[in-house]
């Protein structure tokens, strides 16, 4: 079925391929595959960049509507979402605000609504995702602000893992749920929440493989402790925060006052 492109004066015919070395008229790349075609006026367009947006409303430039601009030689531009530099490649921009984002970061989703948060996309950074429980590097992520949870833009969308027939929780520590396993000195698994190896049984997330000891699975989320009696004192995964008692680094989860910065070693509690 013909398509009309704003690129375009002449409707453009859908093809699978060409017989002959053709460029892409917006991102200046040789077309081999699925393409839109006006055969006569020698334009072509890969299929996914004749899918581009002619303009976008941005989060991280709403001012004004970002414009599609394609690919020149030797134009070259900084993306102000990922700080990558790139050479005769398309990207969106705003011509009055010198704006330019790449094609690529431009298009990725910018909300989601997630089960555990309303999560935004927040530009490059370095930052702990609170899901699979890695750190990242200068890359971008999605940003619960009202509970300083981070997702990975992997794990953000991810599909949802269910655990039906089987006994299961749903645990603050990660995104899906965990299955109950191990009977007795079955297995042996080593527990995210204070490293050790311990038998099960066990929770777990066999796609993330996450897994948490049913004793640590089953911690309060609250406490109250004769060490700081002026506030309650809230499990979080707060990797490696030294314990006000012992001094010494813990594990992964501690108990711990905002208010107060005071930290709480989890292996004083097991």
């Amino acid at each position: 079925m013909e398509v009309k492109h704003f690129m375009h004066k002449h409707p453009l015919v859908p093809s699978e391929n060409v017989n002959e070395r053709v460029w892409c008229s917006i991102c200046e790349r040789s077309i081999k595959g699925p393409n839109y075609a006006c055969v006569p006026c020698k334009f072509y367009l890969h299929k996914s960049c004749a899918e581009f947006p002619q303009h976008l409303n941005h989060s991280f430039h709403p001012e004004h509507p970002l414009t599609l601009c394609t690919a020149e030689p030797g134009r070259s531009f900084g993306c102000q979402f990922c700080s990558t530099a790139f050479s005769n490649k398309p990207s969106y921009s705003c011509s009055e605000c010198k704006f330019v984002m790449d094609t690529a970061c431009a298009l990725l989703v910018q909300k989601i609504n997630h089960p555990f948060h309303p999560l935004v996309l927040f530009p490059n950074s370095d930052y702990w995702c609170d899901s699979c429980h890695r750190s990242f590097t200068d890359t971008f992520a999605f940003h619960c602000k009202a509970c300083n949870f981070t997702m990975d833009y992997n794990c953000a969308l991810m599909d949802p893992i269910t655990c039906e027939g089987h006994e299961h929780i749903q645990h603050f520590s990660h995104q899906h749920p965990m299955e109950l396993f191990g009977k007795d000195d079955e297995c042996r698994m080593l527990c995210y929440a204070c490293s050790l190896w311990r038998s099960a049984p066990i929770y777990g997330c066999r796609k993330c493989m996450y897994f948490l000891h049913k004793s640590c699975a089953e911690l309060p989320l609250e406490l109250r402790h004769p060490f700081h009696p002026s506030h309650t004192l809230l499990l979080r995964d707060l990797h490696g925060e030294v314990c006000n008692s012992c001094l010494q680094p813990d594990r992964n989860f501690v108990f711990h006052c905002k208010s107060c910065n005071f930290n709480w070693v989890l292996s004083a509690f097991l």
